[in-house]
């Protein structure tokens, strides 16, 4: 689902080389058939309601899983995040977006309907646009999370999170994205790393709204490019080691939730 979603973000802009994959996804959403993702991903709005992106459970979880879970999200999480596309914020300096006349039918029969409508829309994108292609990005994806692991397993977390993105900092306590965003996090429960082949720029993804529900925040980072380049041979100060077993828990609370669609 979560590949589907970051696909979809190519509606706003062709991030660098991946010019292929933007007229695909415009093709698959300009037919009409998609028009409230297209409204959701392409307009005006800088924020996609969590709702559409299931927090991902394990690489393995089926598409349709996540599919039934963004067809019963429940309201009181799908009508305050459809709001906050609408009215936009001020404080995170994120624009609103007009709800456009054909989908004001769908929003006036309920959150529920809403909801079961995107996931129609998401089962009939996948099918069209990423289906034909997803071993090739799954091997890409796969390439990327076992170089993450063998980089924290030999040389430290911190120097595998230096080397996500010229974007991304990390001083050994603070993790600092560039982002025209305002975005900051005091606190939480972990951060999700999650790998995609359709940004050139890292990405933050923040629940809006506080409290037992909230969930944790995401980080989206361009995925490396296969045969890239070796395992770096220089090692870190003892400080910034993990061993392996402290490497792999950290790999399974931050990486491995990776979902396969």
């Amino acid at each position: 689902m979560n590949t589907a979603s970051h696909a979809l973000l190519l509606l706003r802009s062709t991030f660098g080389d991946q010019r292929v994959w933007a007229r695909r996804v415009r093709q698959a959403v300009g037919g009409g058939q998609l028009a409230a993702l297209g409204w959701l991903y392409g307009g005006q709005s800088r924020y996609i309601p969590d709702f559409l992106t299931p927090y991902p459970a394990g690489q393995q979880e089926a598409f349709a899983d996540e599919l039934h879970q963004v067809a019963t999200a429940p309201a009181s999480r799908v009508g305050p995040e459809l709001d906050l596309v609408v009215t936009g914020s001020v404080k995170a300096a994120m624009p609103g977006a007009p709800l456009p006349r054909p989908l004001l039918g769908l929003i006036e029969r309920g959150e529920r309907p809403l909801a079961g409508h995107a996931a129609a829309e998401f089962d009939l994108f996948w099918r069209t646009a990423l289906a034909p292609y997803w071993p090739d990005v799954r091997a890409a994806l796969d390439a990327d999370i076992t170089y993450r692991a063998h980089l924290i397993a030999r040389h430290g977390l911190t120097t595998m999170l230096s080397t996500l993105h010229p974007h991304i900092t990390w001083d050994g306590s603070d993790l600092y994205i560039a982002s025209p965003f305002h975005c900051h996090v005091p606190r939480a429960d972990g951060l999700v790393l999650i790998p995609t082949v359709f940004l050139t720029a890292p990405l933050m993804s923040v629940d809006p709204f506080p409290g037992p529900a909230r969930r944790r925040p995401f980080l989206l980072y361009p995925a490396r490019p296969p045969h890239r380049d070796p395992l770096p041979t220089t090692a870190p100060p003892s400080h910034a080691l993990l061993g392996p077993a402290r490497a792999a828990l950290v790999l399974s609370k931050c990486m491995c939730q990776l979902t396969s669609r």
